[in-house]
């Protein structure tokens, strides 16, 4: 009759265990506390009804519940650890990959900073190169001017003492018809006087 009634009361057990689990578990928590339950009803019974078969089946029952119950709680310990050992090795994991992420941004930054000094100092190169083009050229001009100006001067002050030569000249020239002049002058003067005393004499 226990047995019978404990079976009876277990049929909407099994049935919810089969449409949840979709299988028989023994280590489901509710069918342990039905065991449970159903081992103590079967000592309790046997030893009113001094059925020792009863007792000993019970007591072999709460015996096999009290070892799932063992095994899922060492399982649930080594499920934990489990977690944890993987908790544990995923953050390292992690970690890794966030310090390779860091120094792969490190090196980044290190590269980008040297092509910017590297573009930088090319900027500066050019920058200096057309200053001093621009530089030479307008030392240039400014060479090229001030021998224009040298050249000019240069070429006024031979006109200048060309043209000084020249009225040298004309001077000289002019002081030479001068004398010429008087020397003829002269010797006309002379050549009448001459000329006079001759006939003076006859």
């Amino acid at each position: 009759m226990v047995r019978a009634g404990c079976a009876a009361a277990r049929l909407p057990l099994d049935l919810a265990e089969h449409q949840i689990l979709g299988e028989s578990r023994a280590d489901w928590p509710p069918v342990m506390l039905f065991d449970t339950v159903e081992s103590s009803i079967k000592q309790v019974v046997g030893s009113l009804t001094r059925d020792a078969d009863l007792v000993q089946e019970g007591r072999f029952q709460r015996a096999r519940v009290a070892e799932l119950r063992k095994a899922v709680a060492l399982e649930t310990v080594a499920t934990s650890r489990r977690e944890a050992a993987d908790a544990e090795h995923n953050a390292r994991v992690q970690a890794d990959e966030d310090r390779r992420r860091e120094i792969a941004e490190e090196k980044a930054e290190q590269r980008r900073a040297v092509r910017e000094q590297r573009d930088a100092e090319q900027q500066r190169a050019k920058t200096d190169l057309a200053a001093r083009r621009t530089a030479a050229a307008k030392a240039e001009d400014a060479a090229h001017a001030a021998a224009e100006r040298t050249a000019r001067a240069e070429a006024a002050e031979r006109i200048k003492v060309e043209k000084a030569a020249v009225a040298e000249k004309r001077k000289a020239v002019a002081a030479e018809k001068k004398t010429q002049r008087v020397d003829d002058r002269l010797r006309t003067a002379k050549a009448s006087r001459t000329a006079t005393k001759r006939s003076t004499k006859r």
